[in-house]
């Protein structure tokens, strides 16, 4: 299967790219104390797409994003730091995607020295 610029979906360099992304999600999923079968749920997404997205194997898409906003923003705010409504969801999330392409065409950390 190919992968996002010329990545192969098991390598290294793309789970890392992925990273900051996959850490948040999963971050957001466990302190609600859901399983990957509540938030595929909730979100409407599959259960494997919720689970490839959070591994890193798989590039979020806006549909993908829209779908988790939309759970993440319809449950109880967890953490001082998380958004609220589902815009500020949507927008939280697509800049972590962006992040995530950003350092796959440049390499990891380049948006942090920004």
């Amino acid at each position: 299967m190919g992968g996002f610029l010329g990545y192969r979906n098991g390598d290294l360099e793309f789970l890392m790219t992925l990273s900051s992304f996959s850490r948040a999600m999963r971050m957001y999923r466990e302190t609600r104390r859901w399983s990957l079968a509540d938030l595929a749920r909730s979100s409407g997404l599959s259960q494997s797409e919720v689970s490839r997205i959070e591994s890193g194997s798989r590039l979020p898409t806006m549909r993908h994003v829209k779908g988790l906003a939309e759970a993440f923003s319809s449950s109880p705010k967890t953490g001082d730091n998380e958004p609220v409504r589902y815009e500020s969801w949507v927008a939280h999330l697509v800049d972590l995607g962006e992040r995530a392409r950003i350092d796959a065409r440049s390499g990891p950390g380049r948006w942090s020295k920004r």
